[in-house]
């Protein structure tokens, strides 16, 4: 059964389970794999409107992907555990990076998240994540460079 949370301010209401999270025997760059043991539950309800995202079981995070010198800056991972789950399933949706970060900021910021850890997580991710426009520029450079041999 889930666990509901919920937090309430001047500008929305959020209600959001707890996750129940395993470890896997995968690994990807270095960091191990979790595995939802249950379903994740996200609302967010705003100037009337509501987001609502269901994170399934058996849904896989590695929790961060961002570069390793800001996850040591960051401390723990369980200091960003949910806003890594709710990142990581839009971002595997294709729904728009810039959309995935505000939201992973924004559940941050209700989760009462110091406000530099909020700011290095969202920049981290807008500038250095796979989808950056950075990385992007970066990973084409070097796929011109080997095809000139």
């Amino acid at each position: 059964m889930d666990s509901i949370r919920r937090f309430n301010g001047d500008a929305f209401t959020m209600e959001m389970s707890t996750p129940i999270l395993r470890p896997t025997e995968e690994y990807w760059q270095g960091r191990r794999v979790y595995e939802l043991v249950e379903r994740f539950h996200l609302r967010i309800d705003l100037c009337g409107g509501s987001f609502i995202l269901d994170v399934p079981a058996g849904f896989k995070t590695d929790f961060a992907s961002f570069p390793r010198v800001l996850q040591l800056l960051l401390g723990n991972r369980d200091n960003y555990l949910e806003e890594s789950i709710i990142h990581d399933y839009l971002y595997r949706q294709e729904v728009p990076v810039f959309f995935s970060n505000s939201m992973m900021r924004v559940v941050s910021e209700r989760l009462r998240r110091s406000m530099w850890k909020r700011w290095v997580i969202f920049y981290g991710l807008s500038l250095f994540g796979w989808k950056s426009p950075f990385v992007g520029s970066l990973i084409s450079l070097f796929k011109h460079r080997g095809e000139r041999g």
